[in-house]
């Protein structure tokens, strides 16, 4: 059996939250609701793994909520990258099977 304690869910970045992602931990599918509404350019989200080199690039998020998937890696623990000409923040995932 694995066992894992809860995680933050929530990035903040000089105090202000980002976003939330959940279900954290997960299979592979989640969702980032921003706090706020993007800007024109929208957000870049980035997962990289623990190497910390880029597995997924997702340009132009330009909704509150977005699904992400990244269902078909292995399961383990994963860096959330989120990033726009304003800020640039980060959070953990866990991708479970």
């Amino acid at each position: 059996d694995l066992f894992i304690k809860a995680i933050a869910s929530s990035v903040e970045t000089t105090g202000v939250e980002v976003a939330t992602i959940y279900p954290n931990p997960g299979g592979g599918r989640f969702t980032l609701r921003f706090a706020d509404e993007p800007s024109a350019e929208g957000f870049n989200v980035i997962v990289t793994g623990l190497s910390g080199s880029v597995i997924e690039r997702f340009t132009n998020i330009r909704e509150k909520e977005y699904v992400f998937d990244i269902s078909n890696y292995p399961a383990g623990f994963y860096t959330i990258i989120i990033e726009s000409s304003a800020l640039r923040s980060s959070m953990k995932y866990i991708l479970i099977r």
